[in-house]
């Protein structure tokens, strides 16, 4: 395929547990019938062992042997290539997986700071507590008692000598076997590295890690030489022709994002000779109306912003405001979502990243005591005013790299100073005024510049960890709205503000991604639709609510409660009946894997490092409680209230993110109803032998199947195979908002795409659960009769035909007639 080519669509999967490349490869025929141009596929190189997703490379230059080597990749690639298919590989920049198996890391631990490899991580070699050493917090106790317990062990091998503990092994210089506890430990004291109890790293460990996991280091891709080992292999790739496209995950911890992707921009197109070269998206998460820097040379971003704009579009606002009413019953003084997150920043900051803010404190207070302007600052009142900044940020990073700083960035670190001062209230804003000077000066001093990096690379961490894996997992206003790059203080989007998100999408990076569904969401894209309809439904959802609460366990809160509520109405199974047992206890095992993770991630009464194992079965306990006869039928006939709508809004999503402004992205398995919750939930294999025979099945009908996931691969089918037919409208077409006028006009968003002589229009419903009813399908012709798009001249002069039906019209386009044979419209100039 060539590289120039821009995807029609690309298909997310997961590899490893059980998905290697023959098995892609046995499923190409059928994506290919289904309209995918591109294969996205998760890391393929060597990662620890184990692994179930990928992100902890080992090697970066050698493909995993538990997918099928080279030699498997070599045989996928080819067969993608003759059956018309591009690969879109899922690269790591940002860090390597620790261990015996990255021989990289093996040469440091065992020749430190001379190793040839010393330069390729980010560690810090001038901590003050391991000078020239590497801290490695691997024990399960403190260091004494490990060592007196006699659990490290030293083993000879054909090199010298091993150091081993449990089932890690770690280089080790000696002379000689040591015949003494007090032997072990002189030797280990002159090692380059330091072990020590795993509760240290938090607050000594001396190398950047990915968030606050110690077995992830942070690798200096910056460094001209590491760029060049660590992207080896794919290039290599790219200049063979058998990759086309290049994902970046957790591009925000790089130390010069802005360079890094100007230098791999340069190499794709030397190493494809293609011009435009591989296109490439980044995992960037924006918040608010935050845009992605223009400097940037790639395609994209993976498309979070997408989603939360598509979730909480089919939010109707007065029931939202119902909804937030019952949340602050519930969760009472803890109920504000951005006091919610200020604290969790606090926490994980003083918790987990203890260490880092130390050595951010340590190097300003190097930096004022050289200048006589700042040598009087005092280490605490610094170490406030860091935190403070850090806590006030209010998105992921900014960039005051090697190219010149945006002002926008300048004006959000101003802001950002101020609010810290307010929040910190120190005595004086001598500190502040020092770090302001010191960010102001990043383009003229290399110092300056150093520290602001640091810093850049840690508000990106303390923002997922305590947005992303603690608040989300605590605040339930409404759950659907929890996703990465979500905004779930803001639940409504009106349709000026998304046609305003898509036009900028069509002018700006019209290749985008889509994501509905990831390996990072929370939920499934079908889980949050029929979440959404709650908001339709609140008043009576309220009362319920309020019924349920009165059979909760005293160990658990209401919040905890309501959480599980809205994950069993939202991600009830297909075709589960409170009759059938095998089915509930499945769904009960499922709920209760999630609840446990959910209750850890929100680390207020249990965690991952100290779990409360009482809490957790009261969790698992009351789930089951709520599956059990006599009561599940509420449940139940809560799923059968909220499908109907959830059903059309799932619809509805699909059309619009394979119609608007950029490239729509399929996760493994969504095609049809995506019902999962978390990792690894989203990650259960996917039955592609029942997905090619809905395929190859005689096309659906909606009024009689309008229950079934094929609904929805049909749909998808249907507009991708209109997108390879019309490529330049889609990729290239103006968007253009279109009004309605008539009693559903603000029932209703729709837009066309033109380009040349090519149009597109699309249509699709909001707020009409009112207009629909339990286990019938939902027809909404009927309500939307005698409403009608309000086309401009150009367009009303043309005659539409219906991807999803039969009958032409000419003219004015009324959506009852649009809605007639699905409750979705997709029309194209006849």
């Amino acid at each position: 395929m060539s590289t120039s080519q821009p995807p029609i669509a690309t298909y997310r999967l997961q590899l490893r547990n059980g998905v290697d490349f023959k098995a892609v490869e046995a499923i190409l025929p059928y994506l290919v019938r289904l309209g995918i141009s591109h294969l996205y596929l998760s890391p393929i190189w060597r990662a620890a062992p184990g692994s179930t997703h990928g992100y902890d490379v080992v090697d970066p230059n050698a493909i995993d042997t538990d997918l099928g080597g080279e030699a498997g990749f070599l045989a996928l690639a080819e067969a993608a290539r003759g059956a018309g298919l591009g690969i879109i590989l899922d690269h790591v920049p940002n860090h390597m997986g620790v261990g015996q198996e990255n021989a990289w890391w093996w040469n440091v631990l065992a020749e430190g700071e001379a190793s040839r490899h010393a330069g390729h991580f980010d560690i810090d070699w001038r901590a003050s507590a391991n000078p020239g050493r590497v801290l490695l917090p691997v024990l399960g106790r403190p260091y004494g008692e490990i060592l007196a317990a006699g659990d490290l062990e030293v083993i000879g091998t054909d090199d010298g000598f091993e150091l081993r503990y449990h089932d890690q092994r770690f280089p080790l210089t000696a002379a000689d076997l040591p015949e003494s506890t007090d032997d072990l430990h002189d030797i280990l004291e002159r090692q380059p590295y330091r072990l020590a109890w795993w509760r240290l790293g938090s607050e000594a460990l001396n190398y950047r890690r990915f968030f606050d996991i110690d077995g992830l280091i942070g690798v200096r891709v910056e460094d001209e030489a590491v760029f060049a080992d660590c992207h080896r292999a794919l290039l290599g790739f790219v200049a063979e022709g058998r990759v086309q496209g290049v994902r970046l995950d957790h591009i925000d911890g790089l130390a010069d994002p802005t360079a890094y992707l100007h230098r791999l921009d340069a190499a794709l197109r030397d190493a494809s000779g293609a011009d435009p070269q591989p296109p490439v998206w980044v995992e960037k998460i924006l918040e608010g109306d935050e845009r992605l820097r223009p400097d940037w040379p790639v395609a994209g971003t993976t498309g979070y912003e997408a989603a939360d704009r598509l979730n909480r579009l089919f939010v109707a606002a007065e029931g939202a405001a119902i909804l937030d009413a019952l949340w602050r019953a519930i969760a009472g003084h803890r109920a504000d979502f951005e006091r919610m997150l200020g604290a969790a920043k606090a926490t994980i900051l003083e918790q987990s990243f203890a260490g880092e803010l130390a050595r951010l404190v340590r190097d300003a207070l190097a930096i004022a005591a050289a200048d006589r302007s700042y040598r009087d600052l005092g280490p605490a009142s610094l170490q406030r005013a860091i935190a403070g900044i850090i806590e006030a940020f209010p998105v992921y990073r900014t960039y005051l790299d090697h190219y010149p700083a945006e002002a926008s960035d300048k004006r959000l670190l101003a802001n950002v100073i101020e609010t810290a001062k307010e929040a910190v209230a120190l005595e004086d804003d001598f500190a502040f005024t020092f770090v302001a000077d010191l960010l102001a000066r990043t383009d003229r001093d290399p110092s300056a510049r150093d520290w602001a990096t640091r810093l850049q690379q840690l508000t990106g961490p303390i923002m997922a960890k305590a947005k992303e894996d603690t608040v989300f997992y605590r605040y339930h206003r409404l759950v659907a709205l929890n996703e990465v790059g979500g905004e779930p203080g803001h639940m409504t989007l009106e349709p000026e503000a998304f046609h305003a998100f898509a036009a900028g999408l069509a002018d700006h990076h019209p290749a985008n991604l889509l994501a509905s569904s990831t390996h990072d969401t929370k939920r499934g894209e079908d889980v949050r639709a029929r979440l959404v309809v709650l908001a339709e439904h609140a008043e009576a959802w309220t009362e319920a609510v309020g019924d349920w609460l009165q059979t909760k366990p005293g160990l658990l809160r209401a919040a905890d409660a309501y959480l599980l509520y809205q994950t069993i109405v939202g991600a009830w199974p297909d075709g589960l009946t409170p009759a059938d047992a095998g089915g509930l206890e499945a769904f009960a095992e499922r709920l209760d894997a999630y609840l446990v993770k959910a209750a850890r991630e929100a680390k207020d009464k249990t965690t991952w490092t100290a779990p409360d194992e009482a809490f957790e079965a009261a969790l698992g306990a009351y789930a089951r409680q709520c599956l059990a006869p006599g009561v599940v039928a509420a449940f139940h006939g809560w799923h059968r209230r909220l499908l109907p709508a959830g059903i059309v809004y799932g619809l509805a999503q699909t059309a619009l993110r394979l119609t608007m402004p950029g490239i729509p992205d399929i996760y493994q398995g969504s095609e049809g109803w995506n019902l999962s919750l978390v990792d690894p939930d989203n990650r259960r294999p996917v039955d592609f032998g029942r997905f090619a025979a809905d395929l190859a099945a005689p096309p659906p009908d909606f009024n009689r199947d309008w229950r079934q996931g094929r609904i929805k691969q049909y749909l998808i089918q249907k507009l991708l195979l209109d997108r390879a037919g019309r490529a330049d409208l889609y990729a290239r077409g103006r968007y253009l908002p279109l009004e309605a006028e008539g009693p559903m006009t603000a029932n209703v968003v729709a837009f066309a795409r033109l380009h040349e002589d090519q149009a597109l229009i699309v249509a699709v419903p909001r707020a009409i659960a009112d207009h629909l009813h339990p286990d019938q399908a939902p027809a909404i012709a009927r309500a939307f009769a005698g409403t009608t798009l309000k086309l401009p001249d150009d367009l009303r002069e043309r005659r539409w035909r219906p991807l999803l039906g039969e009958l032409d019209q000419e003219g004015f386009i009324d959506l009852g007639w649009a809605f007639s044979a699905w409750p979705v419209a997709v029309l194209a100039s006849a």
